[in-house]
Order: C-alpha cells, then sequence, then structure tokens
C-alpha cells in the first residue's frame, strides 16, 4: 500500500516539468519490422537507436524520473541536487540522434546480407504534456546471397595452413552475405597462422571483395590474403608473412608494472638457467626454476603459437602467490634463415602471508556463548605457490535450565584445521606433457575437534 502511494505520488509529478521551453521528452520509441523472414526482432533492433527514453520498472512507470522532478527549479540548492542525483533527469529528444539511429538501423541490416534494406520514421507529439513517441519501421527486403567463394593467397604457405581444414569454414555458398560471418572468418584465418608461427600477422591482411550484379541478389565472393605492406619509414622491419621462431624464454620475477618502461631496461641481481629457461631473479628467488618450466608452454626453438601463450597465462594464474603477469616479445635480427623471438615472461609477486581473527556471540535458546578464532594463510610455503592455511578455533557456551545428567554447566570447544595445497597433480614420475594436460590441484587436509 506505501509503495503504490509513493508510485502515484511521482506520477502525478508532470514528467516534462524539467522539460525547457520549445523541447520535448522522449517518451517513448517504438519498432515496426516489415519482415517476412523473421530475421530481425524487436528487442535487438533497439540496442542500434542512439537515444533511448527514461527507464521504466515493471515496463511502465519511470520511477527515476519521477523522483528527479520532486526537485525544485533551483539546481544550487543542496536539496534539489541531492534528489536529482537519487533520480534520472529527462530524456530531450533530438533529432539528430533520431538521424543517426536510422542509418544504425540501417547499416545493421546492411551487415546481415541485406544491402537494400530502408528505414523510416514518424513522430507523434502531445503539445500539452510535451511528449514525443518515435516510431521506426524498418523494410529489410530481400537478402544478398552468396553464389561462389574463391581465395587468394600470396603464397603457397599460407594457403597450404588455411586450406588444411577448409571444411570448417562458416562462410559458405548459399549463405547470407553476413559481416558478421566474414569478420568470424577473418579472425579464424589470423588465429589460424599466428598459431603456425606466424607471429606479426593480422587480420587486416585479410580483405573480401563482394561482386554483385544488377537486378541480382547473388554474390561472387572472393577472400583475400593480402602481401605484406611496405613499413612506415623508422618502422621495425618485422617480416608480417613468414613464421617466427622462439629463440629465448626468459622470466623476469621483479617485474614492476608502475616502473616497467621497456624490455632493454631489465636487471637482475641473480640469473639461473634450467632446461630451456633462463630466469632473472631480484631480491628473492620465491618462485622455484622447476615450477616456473612446469607451467610454461613455449618451447624454445619451436614456432610462435598464440594458443601456447593463452595457456602460460592460464597456467600461471594458477600459481596464487603471482599479482601480476605479462608476456612481451623482443623480435630479433633474422638469422639461419628464420625470423626469431625472445619471449619475456614477466612476472610480480603478491603478499605471501596473511591473517585475520574472528569474533562470534552465540545465543541457542537463551544459552549464551563465545567464540574466537585465528587463521592463518601461507601462499607459497615451499617456493612453489603451495598454499598452506590453518585455523584455531576456541568456543564456550554457558548452559542453562535442566542440567541431569550432565557433567558441567559449560560446554568447551577447541578445533584444530590445517591443509595445504599444491598447484599440480602430485603423484610421481609423471612427465611434464601430462601434468599439463591435467589442469588439476591437489589437497592434503587434517582437522581436530
Amino acid at each position: 500500500m506505501f509503495i503504490t502511494a509513493i508510485v502515484l505520488l511521482l506520477n502525478s509529478c508532470s514528467s516534462a516539468r524539467h522539460v525547457p521551453e520549445g523541447k520535448y521528452l522522449l517518451n517513448d520509441i517504438h519498432i515496426n519490422i516489415d519482415d517476412s523472414t523473421k530475421s530481425f526482432n524487436k528487442d535487438e533492433m533497439i540496442n542500434y537507436v542512439r537515444q533511448q527514453p527514461n527507464h521504466k520498472i515493471l515496463w511502465a512507470v519511470k520511477l527515476q524520473l519521477g523522483v528527479y522532478n520532486i526537485s525544485g527549479k533551483d539546481s544550487t540548492k543542496w536539496y534539489n541536487k541531492w534528489v536529482r542525483k537519487l533520480g534520472e533527469a529527462p530524456v530531450i529528444y533530438d533529432s539528430t540522434l533520431t538521424s543517426q539511429s536510422v542509418v544504425h538501423l540501417r547499416k545493421a541490416m546492411e551487415n546481415r546480407g541485406y544491402l537494400d534494406a530502408k528505414v523510416t520514421f514518424d513522430t507523434t507529439i502531445n503539445e500539452k504534456k510535451r511528449k514525443i513517441n518515435v516510431d521506426y519501421t524498418l523494410i529489410p527486403g530481400l537478402p544478398h546471397k552468396i553464389k561462389s567463394i574463391e581465395y587468394e593467397f600470396p603464397n603457397d604457405s599460407i594457403k597450404d595452413i588455411i586450406m588444411a581444414d577448409s571444411s570448417s569454414f562458416i562462410v559458405r555458398n548459399g549463405d547470407n552475405l553476413d559481416q558478421r560471418r566474414l569478420d568470424a572468418l577473418r579472425t579464424k584465418f589470423t588465429e589460424k597462422l599466428q598459431n603456425s608461427g606466424y607471429y606479426a600477422f593480422t587480420k587486416e591482411f585479410v580483405t573480401f571483395n563482394a561482386d554483385t550484379t544488377e537486378n541480382s541478389y547473388d554474390v561472387d565472393l572472393t577472400v583475400m590474403i593480402n602481401p605484406p605492406y611496405a613499413p612506415h619509414p623508422g618502422a621495425p622491419l618485422i617480416q608480417t608473412h613468414k613464421p617466427h621462431y622462439i629463440r629465448n624464454i626468459i622470466f623476469v620475477t621483479n617485474y614492476d608494472p608502475t616502473t616497467f618502461s621497456s624490455l632493454d631496461n631489465l636487471s637482475a641481481k641473480d640469473t639461473v638457467t634450467f632446461k630451456d629457461i633462463t630466469v632473472f631473479y631480484g631480491d628473492k628467488h620465491y618462485l622455484r626454476p622447476s615450477v616456473l618450466e612446469e607451467n610454461c608452454y613455449l618451447s624454445k626453438g619451436e614456432p610462435f603459437n598464440t594458443s601456447d601463450v593463452n595457456k602460460t597465462y592460464q597456467a600461471l594464474h594458477r600459481l596464487t602467490i603471482l599479482k601480476f603477469i605479462n608476456i612481451q616479445f623482443d623480435h630479433i635480427a633474422s638469422f639461419d634463415g628464420k625470423e626469431w623471438l625472445d619471449a619475456y615472461i614477466l612476472l610480480s609477486p603478491g603478499k605471501s602471508q596473511s591473517a585475520s581473527v574472528e569474533l562470534e556471540g552465540t545465543n541457542s535458546e537463551g544459552d549464551l556463548g563465545v567464540a574466537a578464532s585465528i587463521s592463518y594463510n601461507h601462499r607459497n610455503i615451499g617456493r612453489g605457490s603451495e598454499t598452506l592455511s590453518a585455523k584455531v578455533r576456541g568456543a564456550y557456551e554457558s548452559l542453562s535450565g535442566n542440567l541431569e545428567g550432565l557433567i558441567n554447566n559449560r560446554y568447551m570447544e577447541y578445533s584444530l584445521d590445517l591443509g595445504i595445497s599444491f598447484p599440480k597433480f602430485m603423484f610421481p614420475f609423471l612427465k611434464k606433457e601430462f601434468k599439463q594436460k591435467v589442469k588439476a590441484t591437489t589437497d592434503f587436509n587434517t582437522s581436530i575437534n
């Protein structure tokens, strides 16, 4: 009843109270779609409208606008400022934004392959209440469909990589000329090449040529992977259309993102080489080289692979001692007929230890009690990001009522929880490849009560 009264009070205020003279409050918008193919829906297309009316609750009540309208005309008074912050200012109709909405709605349909799409709008004005409604009408028409697809490549090496899994391409003959699918194909080609060593290749090299004829909705599509561009004057020469290989893998454990400027300024107080990795240590050797090597998916001498970079990020994020992780690559001058990269894995540690104290008060049917507990966590107890957790708890409760059969009139409890968690699957004689495939943790716990 109280809430209903508030809603009625807010609605009683003129919704155009703070609308300037000669302007209109954008009251509502509607989208009408003349689409026999049912390819579009109103809820989706309304996202392309550049100006939306005030927010409604229960699909009808503009509660926040009503709160705003309670404020007075003088915006310098503290009360009016406070009320306006709680509410939402009226949305003043802007014809420029309506014209932009028409462009965005039409573009959204064109991107789906409806190249002849049209959008019109109409406004309905209530002069007395100074409100305006906007109605958009969308006419998609018929879609342009792909009749044939051809591919052009700058060399056979790239062609062999791309066409190796052509059966999985998401753009096929008979599909709409959908910009979203074309963008997804560009991304797929780029990922495929970057996972095959092409470190500097970007999706801007993948372009499309859609050939249409008059009075026809058929499209002859050509997918082109363009040759490398000429570098800008002064830009570093990086071979974008050649595979790159990993020369060195360097872990930097004293990385500070607030002071880091470039890879050339990295320094170390101690350098350790372990298998195929090199570790730059600062003041503390807080992670063992073997732990870093186990969580590195990059391989020395192997082609660059974006998937391996992402897997390395994911593995290192499981080490709770690490606060910041950043992987960068430094292009090395070409030699032995190959392009080479040095991989720098920059690590910054977080706090290794923490402690907390908790106090509790209990009342169980008139029996009063108190409890206290101390918790301690060490996130790097063995220099392998192992997490040690310990908790000691003591509780006391005074008993009342019928104590027949009880030894005492009080109850005391003591407990100890102790556990250690390893960020890997702990089992002897396991190879690195198996440990990397099994993304598991190993926990040991004991509890005494």
